[in-house]
């Protein structure tokens, strides 16, 4: 066996080995109600996608914004004080009512499997790493344990991805064009669009980017609408003001609000942040078709292009992982590719194990991979590369 395969298998351990820790105590019932082995709730964040459930199936949507009574809510199914206040639009509310109509634990777990399995397929299709070790990629369980969409995010754009490497180019937009439910991550679907001048996926964009949001509006009303809109700077004053776990966030905005304390050099400082990640995708998904380059780049871009983005949002940084892995394992890559495979395998639990430090400096491990999302797109593009097969 070659030094390169030696060292995937011993990373695969460590993965292994921080699943079955991580799971345990965030996933795995203590026989004391909701209460997991780490003294939250089962599925953390998961308990606010059930509680609007609850709501939307009550008939009483716009209690989402209402946080007193959102949080009472909250509160009276976990059976503890938690507070996880909603931030995301109202059409969002049409994928969860579905989820009331389960217990609580049945709908956790039936969340987990169908927003993480697509993603797994996509992944094993793209890359043909094993399916045991798709599972237990570090950024998938990250979003496994918070209970999160990030899963369902990476499924959207792996998709699209795929899809318009096979030519299909409407089910693409369609694909990317969902990804409405998350804004900060939606904006760069129509610039790698452009970038591709793909007249039929930038039509499925706009059907479903445009058409969510009108089902939304038409299912729940104006109002609703206008507490969200109202909502979103008191959301971001949560993130400031450090009353959301702010050091989750592996942003440049973040990152400069904590060294310098100011909020307007850290606003400026992120808005350069925002126009280069838009230029380096745009760059990229000009230069090249080949999937790996785009899905790294894509991966890249979203934490540098918003201010909010948590660890769990990372899980798609599992499909480059998963791609560049098997071409170390075929010996097609080594060297500082070394380097990125393990930036973006551990990135995202490393973010939340020392997301209890003062300082927040993961934005640096991902500025580090912009070399990267370059060096692949060149190398594509000099090889003409068209599948995730192509050299790095």
């Amino acid at each position: 066996m070659t030094p390169a395969r030696v060292g995937l298998l011993v990373l695969a351990v460590i993965a292994i080995c921080y699943a079955g820790l991580s799971v345990r105590f965030t996933l795995v019932p203590t026989g004391e109600g909701l209460r997991n082995g780490s003294g939250g709730v089962l599925g953390n964040d998961f308990l606010f996608f059930y509680s609007a459930s609850k709501l939307v199936l009550a008939g009483d949507p716009l209690t989402v914004f209402d946080q007193k009574r959102f949080f009472d809510l909250q509160e009276a199914i976990a059976g503890q004080r938690v507070q996880f206040p909603f931030a995301y639009p109202p059409h969002i509310l049409l994928l969860l009512a579905p989820l009331a109509l389960l217990p609580y634990l049945p709908a956790l777990y039936a969340w987990l499997a169908l927003t993480m399995a697509p993603f797994i397929y996509v992944m094993r299709r793209m890359s043909g790493a094993p399916l045991l070790a798709l599972i237990f990629l570090p950024p998938l369980l990250q979003n496994a344990i918070s209970g999160q969409n990030g899963a369902l995010t990476a499924t959207l754009v792996a998709g699209g991805i795929a899809a318009l490497s096979a030519g299909r180019s409407l089910l693409a937009g369609l694909l990317l064009g969902c990804l409405a439910y998350k804004p900060q991550v939606f904006v760069l679907a129509p610039i790698c669009l452009l970038a591709c001048r793909d007249v039929r996926a930038f039509v499925g964009l706009c059907i479903t980017g445009l058409g969510l949001p009108l089902l939304g509006l038409a299912a729940f009303g104006v109002d609703i609408w206008r507490q969200f809109i109202e909502h979103l700077p008191e959301q971001m004053s949560y993130v400031t003001s450090g009353r959301m776990p702010r050091n989750r966030f592996a942003t440049v905005f973040i990152m400069f609000l904590d060294f310098t304390g100011n909020e307007t050099i850290a606003k400026a400082v992120q808005a350069l942040s925002t126009l280069c990640a838009w230029a380096l995708v745009y760059w990229c998904w000009r230069r090249t078709r080949d999937v790996f380059a785009r899905a790294l780049a894509f991966a890249v871009a979203m934490p540098l292009a918003t201010p909010y983005l948590y660890e769990y949002d990372f899980a798609l940084w599992s499909l480059p992982a998963a791609i560049l892995a098997m071409r170390i394992w075929r010996g097609e890559a080594g060297g500082l590719w070394w380097l990125a495979l393990v930036i973006l395998a551990f990135l995202p639990p490393m973010i939340w194990i020392v997301s209890t430090t003062k300082n927040n400096v993961t934005a640096l491990p991902v500025l580090a991979l912009v070399p990267f999302v370059i060096w692949a797109a060149r190398c594509a593009a000099w090889t003409g590369a068209n599948t995730s097969q192509g050299n790095a």
